[in-house]
């Protein structure tokens, strides 16, 4: 452990005739953050709110995401992690709007699936078949599609927050699934895809509204956004004639860290894998109480060091002043974390 030691040379005269020199020493004390997850010093609750398309051209891409479930929970499984994941879809914008184009429609912000499997946990029976149920919303909802309207009216709709999704304390992320692209705005007019429409609402507001939801500040960020979409013009020619790219939807998983994951991948399952691992990192990050000296810090993880490595280690996040864990290192559930480092600068 690095310390900083401080020699201040004091000289004394004028007192006697012979000069006398005192030294005093400050120390920087090294510091010692210790965190064990799910405990009151830290929590890794996580809430994942899949938001699905459900228009007529989605019944392969449900079936994907259903078909290959297991490579998004085994991340989750093997840490034991706290998790809830509900559903809703594109169009349960329409609680509050009336749509014309979508007077066949009947979407609703409360989470999707039969009344005791609304909000799957570690615990809900046949995990699996539950999920596959809720995920596979058909394709007879509405092709006006307005995925985060609809996700920020399913997390505060009073139903779903009363039956605990989504959790104060639990780190929430959405996994948007479609493909087409987001035209949420007020009101009920269908604007025709058309981006240049002024009505249209600024993605960054969807990023400011989950700020509030998941009780972020600052540069802790308590959540993110990924979206399973259409990014290029072969990946949109190979889902003529509804296909659209995916700009607005990319533009806010960037603003919010989350994954851009394409519904024309050939290894669809490590499309959910790269997903899942995203979401278990970002839920497992430590904020340090103060700056640290970045050469000083160690990480030890129920008494075994941990290397510092992007893949399988940990990284310091400095606009955060957090740790963040990846691949095999990330802790699993109780797990004791002791995280030591110098501080830059003396405590007031």
């Amino acid at each position: 452990m690095k310390k900083s030691i401080l020699n201040l040379g004091l000289v004394f005269g004028l007192l006697v005739n012979v000069a006398c020199e005192e030294v005093a020493t400050v120390s920087i004390l090294d510091e010692t953050d210790r965190f064990e997850q799910n405990s009151s010093s830290f929590d890794n609750k996580i809430d994942i709110l899949w938001v699905v398309d459900n228009s007529g051209s989605m019944a392969n891409l449900q079936a994907n995401v259903a078909g290959n479930f297991q490579s998004f929970i085994h991340s989750f499984a093997a840490k034991a992690f706290d998790f809830q994941m509900a559903v809703t879809t594109t169009d349960a914008w329409l609680e509050v709007n009336g749509n014309q184009y979508c007077a066949q429609s009947n979407g609703t912000s409360r989470y999707k699936g039969n009344a005791g499997s609304r909000i799957l946990t570690p615990n809900t029976p046949n995990l699996e078949d539950a999920f596959i149920s809720n995920i596979s919303q058909g394709v007879s909802g509405c092709g006006d599609e307005r995925a985060f309207n609809s996700m920020i009216l399913a997390l505060e709709n009073e139903n779903n927050i009363a039956d605990g999704f989504p959790r104060k304390d639990a780190f929430l992320a959405v996994i948007i699934v479609s493909d087409e692209d987001d035209f949420s705005h007020d009101g009920g007019d269908y604007l025709g895809n058309n981006y240049n429409d002024a009505r249209l609402h600024d993605p960054s507001l969807y990023r400011d509204a989950l700020n509030l939801i998941s009780n972020s500040s600052g540069d802790r960020k308590r959540y993110n956004v990924s979206a399973i979409a259409i990014y290029d013009e072969d990946c949109m020619a190979e889902n003529d004639p509804w296909g659209l790219l995916a700009t607005r939807y990319e533009a806010l998983v960037d603003l919010t860290g989350g994954v851009k994951a394409s519904v024309c991948a050939t290894d669809f399952a490590k499309n959910l894998e790269n997903i899942s691992e995203t979401i278990v990192s970002l839920s497992s990050q430590f904020y340090l109480s103060r700056e640290p000296i970045i050469d000083s810090i160690t990480v030890v993880v129920d008494g075994i060091s941990i290397v510092e490595d992007e893949t399988n280690g940990w990284t310091y996040d400095a606009l955060a002043n957090s740790i963040v864990f990846h691949g095999d290192s990330i802790p699993a559930q109780g797990s004791v974390i002791d995280i030591n480092f110098d501080p830059v600068k003396l405590k007031n």
